[in-house]
């Protein structure tokens, strides 16, 4: 519990309200670009307007602004002068407050003020209960020493998932330099199928499988959801039961096949590294059946290249799906497989560096975490 004395938000700080837009004065070109929660978190679909509004509706780099509508959480803004949209409130700082003290704050506060939100379809913070919020309130020069530390501990964070970043571009580059792109083949390499060397197999229609056969801690289900970074991470809150394991054992994957995701994220795929795995309703599994190694099949399988040829072939139209027709039919170049190990050693080297920095991102994260506990709760 915070040993400072607790004021409420609106008392030291003033929410400006963004401006609501209609579709029409949103233009695909303009003076100045409308800050929507879509953008808070990326850049992805920018609109413009041309309309001239009050000073208060502007945001400026250096800015801190909060979104509270589906998506939550604070943002100090470092980019062009915008225009903020309605589900966005610029963060104006009394004297009593500084600037990187608030924001941590309110990151901390974040889960809290969505659990407080309003709404069915879309959850939404509300300026009065926003301003009702106790936060706690220390000296400004202890508030300025905590913001430091935190942001100390957070370029920290951001340095190492860099690190793991360029590991993660190293084995792409790696790849490409030994074995070039896998759908061109300017190596010239021997081309077939992946059905002429091996057997692809749909999982278990969702008919076969009922509320009552998932169990805690039983037999690992893996679905697109589950392959995570080209590695199968099971949800062990949603498993089978030996009987439903033994009854699908038709399913049940192997060391060394590799799982693909027939939906949502096209190329989503990962080698299986232990038994006792069975292939959900949503993936699909291939099994090697001559000297090719999984790792290098799963990374030309998941490549750039390779994903737009899935992309392209895929079918759905809410939904793309893969089939394994479409898997089987796939063109590979045929590496050889001395070349194929060499790759296999480098990228096990380099998964070792990338383990000791996830160890490092994790314990960087609990100090952050801890931290942020501390000043905060």
């Amino acid at each position: 519990m915070s040993k400072w004395e607790k004021v409420k938000l609106g008392d030291v700080v003033t929410l400006l309200n963004g401006r609501a837009y209609k579709q029409d004065e949103l233009l695909d070109e303009g003076a100045t670009p409308v800050l929507r929660v879509g953008n808070f978190f990326s850049n992805r679909g920018w609109y413009y307007s041309d309309l001239q509004l009050e000073e208060n509706k502007y945001c400026d780099k250096g800015d801190l602004l909060y979104a509270w509508s589906a998506s939550f959480g604070p943002k100090i803004w470092d980019g062009p002068r915008a225009i903020y949209h309605y589900h966005i409130w610029k963060i104006v700082l009394s004297e009593h407050v500084e600037k990187g003290y608030m924001y941590y704050l309110l990151q901390q506060s974040t889960k809290a003020i969505m659990n407080q939100g309003r709404g069915i379809a879309m959850i939404h913070a509300t300026k009065g209960g926003m301003e009702k919020m106790l936060i706690p309130l220390p000296p400004l020069e202890t508030q300025k020493q905590i913001a430091n530390t935190l942001e100390v501990a957070a370029e920290l964070l951001a340095m190492r998932k860099q690190q793991l970043a360029e590991l993660d571009n190293l084995i792409k580059s790696t790849f490409y330099d030994m074995f070039g792109n896998p759908v061109t083949n300017e190596k010239g390499w021997e081309l077939k199928h992946i059905g002429d060397f091996s057997m692809v197999k749909i999982g278990p229609f969702g008919s076969l499988l009922h509320v009552e056969d998932y169990i805690e801690d039983g037999f690992p289900l893996v679905n697109p959801s589950h392959i995570v970074g080209n590695k199968i991470v099971p949800d062990m809150n949603l498993t089978l039961s030996p009987e439903k394991f033994n009854e699908l054992k038709g399913y049940v994957m192997e060391k060394g096949d590799i799982v693909v995701g027939r939906r949502g994220e096209i190329g989503r795929c990962a080698v299986v590294e232990n038994e006792g795995f069975l292939c959900g309703t949503g993936s699909m599994f291939i099994r090697i059946e001559n000297d090719f190694l999984p790792m290098v099949l799963q990374r030309i399988i998941s490549s750039d290249p390779m994903r737009s040829i899935l992309e392209h072939q895929s079918v759905g139209v809410t939904m793309k799906n893969l089939n394994a027709g479409t898997i089987s039919n796939l063109v590979v170049p045929m590496i050889p497989l001395l070349l194929q190990t060499q790759f296999a050693n480098i990228v096990t080297k380099i998964e070792e560096q990338k383990a000791l920095v996830k160890k490092a991102i994790d314990e960087t994260q609990y100090l952050f975490d801890s931290l942020m506990s501390e000043y905060f709760e």
